[in-house]
């Protein structure tokens, strides 16, 4: 199988420019991306290194690559024979690499910490009864809506909409237009812009909701089938369609939905708030904002993406994976453990990575903060992502076709007829 993944990405090592210095004996390198840098965190985390160097007499070198490119820097690196120790990625992620076995898992004795320690909703994280990763940040995709739209609206700012029935019609209420009827403020920010996945990311809310799935069953490594041609992934995508061209309460045209919410051109949105809070506070300081859990389908439940960025990983081809393990070890203990959500805040708000231990959480500082009890709050509605190995295929072909369905290229059947055909297809491979 390693040898079928090396030609296949061998091309990607031509394109890829990555230069790599030999790393000493005793020196653990480690791979992340430059994203997990912003906010403060390169001083927290810098920090943590060097308090592991001191205590331990071990090195630690770290190549930081842009968001955008690490998964594919890495898997030239693993083609290449210049793979780090460890790897700080995506959670959504790992399907890939598991593919190939380019993960180790966790020692039992490890694992056994980890289970001890982690937050109950991490156990999804498990990948047949085994850890592959320390998570280091929650992504709990949640509805994000600006209250004084709310209010200007005359809806009540501390009631936002539980079920797609009440959500439509708030978004109808605070959508804007002009003189011509052209949308001028979306009353919910739809995402169809960028990679098929990060389109899948934000509407898989509306896809569980609904009753439909990417695989069936989601829980397998390999196999399995497409799950959402069908009544449910019909109203899932559906719904979209209905607000752009029934309701006219979200458009085309504007900016990600992000940016559209912090400029005002957007009165929801669904995004996790630990990618976004920090933002309102820097460029939108005086939006009353709140955050909720999704709207659910009318016979559903209420459903948040469960992801995790940067979770921390040990290559199968280090040979240094005792070092590796130990230094994933540190992590774990409650003092580190408690500094990162600490640190890695925007002028000490409180914004930072919420923590993975339980017995943290206990801690006054998240007892007692906002945005930590909503994050821990959306943590009951909490579904994992898919664990196949085919995962990021999935995604790009499912999401391809929502959006052609979106625009009205095909029909909602054509696009998860197709989409079901060519996923069952990319299934049933090796």
């Amino acid at each position: 199988m390693r040898k079928e993944f090396i030609v296949g990405v061998i091309v990607s090592i031509l394109m890829v420019f990555f230069v790599c210095s030999a790393v000493p004996a005793g020196t653990i390198e480690i791979w992340t991306d430059e994203a997990s840098m912003d906010r403060g965190a390169g001083r927290s985390w810098n920090w943590i290194y060097s308090e592991y160097e001191r205590k331990t007499g071990e090195k630690v070198k770290v190549v930081y690559v842009s968001y955008d490119e690490l998964e594919k820097k890495l898997m030239a690196g693993f083609a290449a024979g210049t793979a780090p120790d460890i790897m700080a990625i995506d959670r959504s992620w790992l399907p890939s690499f598991l593919k190939n076995e380019l993960v180790e898992p966790f020692p039992s004795g490890l694992q056994k910490k980890w289970e001890s320690i982690a937050l109950p909703v991490f156990n999804q994280f498990k990948v047949e009864g085994k850890v592959y990763t320390l998570p280091y940040g929650i992504d709990l995709y949640g509805l994000n809506y600006n209250k004084n739209m709310f209010r200007e609206a005359g809806l009540d700012p501390n009631e936002p909409p539980e079920t797609w029935k009440e959500f439509r019609a708030d978004a109808k209420k605070l959508t804007k237009y002009n003189a011509d009827g052209k949308v001028t403020r979306m009353g919910f920010g739809i995402r169809y812009l960028g990679h098929p996945g990060g389109v899948v990311h934000k509407h898989l809310w509306a896809i569980w909701s609904a009753g439909a799935s990417l695989v069936d069953p989601p829980d397998a490594l390999r196999g399995g089938k497409a799950g959402f041609n069908n009544e449910a992934g019909f109203a899932a995508v559906d719904l979209m369609i209905k607000m752009l061209y029934e309701d006219r309460s979200t458009a085309f045209g504007f900016p990600d939905p992000r940016q559209a919410f912090v400029e005002k051109l957007g009165a929801m949105f669904i995004c996790c708030p630990r990618c976004t809070t920090w933002r309102y506070f820097k460029e939108a300081p005086d939006m009353d904002y709140g955050i909720a859990p999704n709207p659910r389908a009318e016979q559903g439940e209420h459903v948040t993406n469960l992801n995790a960025h940067p979770t921390f990983c040990v290559t199968s081809t280090s040979d240094k994976k005792d070092l590796a393990f130990q230094f994933i070890e540190y992590l774990m203990r409650p003092e580190i453990q408690l500094y990162i959500p600490l640190t890695t805040n925007i002028d000490k708000l409180g914004f930072g990575y919420p923590p993975f231990s339980k017995s943290i959480w206990a801690h006054s500082w998240f007892a007692s903060n906002p945005y930590y009890i909503k994050t821990l709050e959306l943590t009951q509605y909490a579904r994992v992502y898919p664990l196949n190995v085919h995962l990021a295929e999935v995604f790009e072909i499912f999401g391809s076709y929502m959006v052609k369905a979106w625009h009205k290229e095909i029909s909602v059947e054509e696009a998860l007829a197709k989409a079901e055909k060519e996923v069952n297809a990319v299934l049933a491979e090796e």
